[in-house]
């Protein structure tokens, strides 16, 4: 017969920040992946307007600018909205969770941009998180140096 152990549950801890979610390489590769290929199908559709309609050429370029101003707006808008999330510490486990998104991450390095805000790298995702103070930072932080001691951090650059 076998013996069970019992083992305590690590206890969750979730602290409520703003967060913008940032593009990683990977990412960038993928949606320049899918521009090319659907401007690729764009340019076709043009150039079959232009071989029947008169006017073809005019709509043609019309079409493809639009598409290029929508995607790059697109991006732009993507990494300036912020969100409400909290940030999940259970045990060794991180996580950054979001009302439609949960991202479990192992963050690899801590980026200051300003006394209240930093950007957490992991592998494959980058995220902006900003808090209302600088103490509340910091505190934030420490709880990740402590959970993720191999974490390297970059102080904050001073203008000037």
């Amino acid at each position: 017969m076998g013996v069970i152990v019992e083992e305590p549950l690590a206890t969750a801890e979730e602290i409520q920040v703003q967060v913008r979610f940032l593009y990683t390489l990977g990412e960038l590769f993928v949606l320049a992946c899918a521009f090319s290929i659907r401007l690729l199908i764009l340019g076709f559709i043009a150039f079959v307007f232009s071989s029947v309609l008169d006017f073809g050429p005019l709509v043609s370029a019309v079409l493809i600018v639009l598409y290029v101003v929508v995607f790059v707006w697109g991006l732009w808008k993507r990494t300036r909205r912020r969100t409400g999330a909290w940030l999940r510490f259970e045990g060794k486990s991180f996580a950054v969770r979001t009302e439609h998104d949960w991202r479990t991450m192992v963050p690899k390095a801590i980026e200051w941009k300003s006394a209240e805000s930093f950007v957490l790298k992991g592998s494959g995702t980058k995220v902006h998180v900003s808090l209302p103070t600088g103490d509340d930072a910091a505190g934030v932080v420490q709880r990740l140096r402590t959970s993720f001691p191999e974490i390297k951090e970059a102080p904050l650059k001073v203008q000037g």
